[in-house]
């Protein structure tokens, strides 16, 4: 009889193996699935943090140049960074209300990433405007701008890196190749050293990116195996119970 249920038992654990697998494969893409939903979502969250103060970081660049630049670039600018907002605005809005937001994260990121490029055409373009005729001093203030605009824009959108490439690129490119145009000894060896200060950036969003993803991975594997520990916990005090009860 022992014999028989040895090999009753030998047989049934290549199967619990089996199930087992599939079983941690879903889990797995499971995880995977929601870690994204959660980088996008921070993704909305932080972008909302500079909604206001970008339009006045606008203007007091913007009106810096006003010794080169007509006052009217400045309303270009405005006007690119207003619809940028209010498309921010919408992409977030519809991430939100979405019921398959979870599943359909990445989308929304990619159309989130789509809208990066019009919020930095307001720097593009205003490098385009107010740079050309302007002095060196007001190329190196400027260079500044968009330094700390790449370095702003690889902290709040580390979770998905893709939009801050797109965003940075965006903004330096136009200044980084008006530097090259000049060709100045100094305002070349300015955009080189541009260059390699943006490589650098986009590397830092990419190991906050991880950093990011495995806290979340990990956050949201301790709180399955909290749950699935509780729920053993509690189907073996109903068993005890129920043994219990059988013996009264």
């Amino acid at each position: 009889m022992y014999e028989d249920e040895s090999a009753a038992d030998e047989v049934r654990e290549p199967d619990a193996v089996s199930t087992a697998a599939p079983r941690r494969a879903r889990r797995v893409a499971e995880i995977a699935t929601r870690v994204d939903a959660e980088q996008i979502r921070l993704l909305f969250d932080l972008g909302e943090t500079s909604r206001y103060t970008i339009f006045g970081a606008i203007l007091v660049v913007g009106l810096s140049f006003y010794a080169t630049a007509p006052l009217w670039t400045v309303g270009v600018a405005l006007v690119i960074q207003i619809i940028a907002q209010i498309s921010f605005d919408r992409v977030r809005a519809g991430f939100r209300a979405d019921p398959e937001a979870s599943e359909r994260a990445l989308i929304w990121a990619r159309r989130y990433a789509a809208v990066t490029f019009v919020s930095g055409m307001t720097w593009g373009v205003g490098g385009l405007l107010w740079l050309p005729g302007a002095s060196f001093a007001h190329y190196i203030f400027y260079a500044l701008v968009i330094y700390a605009l790449a370095m702003a824009t690889a902290i709040t959108r580390a979770t998905y890196p893709p939009a801050a490439i797109v965003y940075t690129a965006t903004v330096a490119t136009p200044t980084l190749v008006l530097l090259v145009l000049s060709r100045e000894p100094l305002a070349l060896a300015t955009a080189a050293l541009g260059g390699l200060s943006l490589a650098t950036v986009a590397g830092w969003s990419r190991q906050i990116n991880r950093s990011y993803r495995e806290a979340i991975r990990l956050r949201f594997e301790n709180a399955d195996l909290v749950e699935r520990m509780a729920r053993a916990h509690a189907a073996t005090e109903q068993k005890r119970q129920d043994a219990e009860a059988a013996e009264r």
